[in-house]
């Protein structure tokens, strides 16, 4: 079985810290994968609700070391997770508030157009970014989020935001994974399942630890029984016609169902869609058959001309 040391030091290869500030004033980072190039999109990679870059490692570096196109890739720590700073105002967990932070660090990694791959909370952030800021986002991939969010997924979702594990070790830390998840990834093997925890828990040097703020479970509400979820249709629909689309489902997901992506393909007609078999909610974007999926989307988007006033890909 795989050693914890021998995960972090994968975790710590191939990429640069990259440091911002938000509006209003927060220390915020991202994994800086690659340099731009011209001709590729630099892709921003925006993760879920109480998630953080090391989610996109696989995907980044396969992205940044392509052999024949390679990009540069920021993978986000949305605030109140990983290496960013916590927001005193839990009322700042919101997704408008993370468009703004992501637009801050485009803004201060010099980055005028980009496409974006968001998972879960962050494709809810990346389609406010087609509808805020349309000019700036050249393509969209969403990760098991769709404008329809299901009440058991989100159920699942809040109840273990608001009663985070706090394992004694990397054994209990994977148990605590594995119990919560089996049913969506019945696939994984022992190594899968501790890569798995280190990519949820940080390492402290004396064990693992929730890696983000617990005051994020105050920002989240769930209605009242028998009441629907809000919708985001609205959003969907008000993004631009042109803009490239994909979306992924884990065949297993319990937060979108297949009846949403055949709504939302029916909605663009030219969305691309994938399943993922053996993974649910979200797939976790290792396998081969799905990174090399996404670098065809994108590098089909590279060749898309931007719309009359936009920036060129090249940033």
């Amino acid at each position: 079985m795989a050693a914890v040391s021998d995960i972090s030091e994968e975790y710590q290869r191939g990429w640069q810290p990259f440091h911002f500030r938000s509006a209003d004033g927060l220390d915020l980072f991202a994994r800086d994968y690659g340099t731009d190039r011209d001709g590729a999109l630099p892709l921003f990679c925006l993760p879920g609700l109480t998630r953080n870059s090391k989610d996109f490692h696989s995907l980044a570096r396969a992205l940044a070391e392509h052999a024949t196109r390679p990009r540069r890739v920021l993978a986000f720590e949305f605030r109140g997770r990983g290496r960013s700073g916590y927001d005193p105002d839990p009322a700042n967990y919101a997704p408008q508030k993370e468009l703004e932070d992501v637009l801050a660090g485009a803004d201060a990694a010099g980055i005028d157009r980009f496409a974006a791959l968001g998972t879960s909370r962050g494709g809810i952030v990346g389609m406010l970014c087609g509808v805020a800021a349309p000019e700036r986002l050249a393509a969209l991939a969403l990760n098991d989020v769709g404008p329809v969010v299901e009440a058991d997924g989100i159920a699942r979702i809040v109840d273990y935001v608001g009663n985070p594990a706090k394992p004694a070790d990397w054994a209990e830390a994977v148990a605590a994974v594995r119990r919560t998840n089996a049913d969506q990834f019945p696939r994984l093997g022992a190594d899968d399942w501790l890569r798995f925890a280190y990519q949820i828990f940080r390492d402290t040097g004396n064990g693992p630890a929730a890696d983000y703020d617990p005051a994020l479970a105050a920002s989240l509400e769930m209605p009242e029984p028998g009441q629907p979820l809000p919708t985001l249709w609205d959003v969907f629909d008000a993004l631009s016609p042109q803009l490239p689309l994909f979306t992924l489902r884990g065949a297993n997901s319990d937060v979108l169902s297949s009846a949403t992506v055949t709504e939302m393909a029916a909605k663009r007609p030219g969305m691309e869609a994938m399943v993922v078999d053996g993974e649910g909610h979200a797939p976790l974007l290792w396998d081969k058959a799905t990174i090399d999926r996404i670098s065809a989307f994108l590098a089909d988007a590279d060749t898309r001309p931007a719309a009359p006033g936009d920036q060129s890909p090249q940033s």
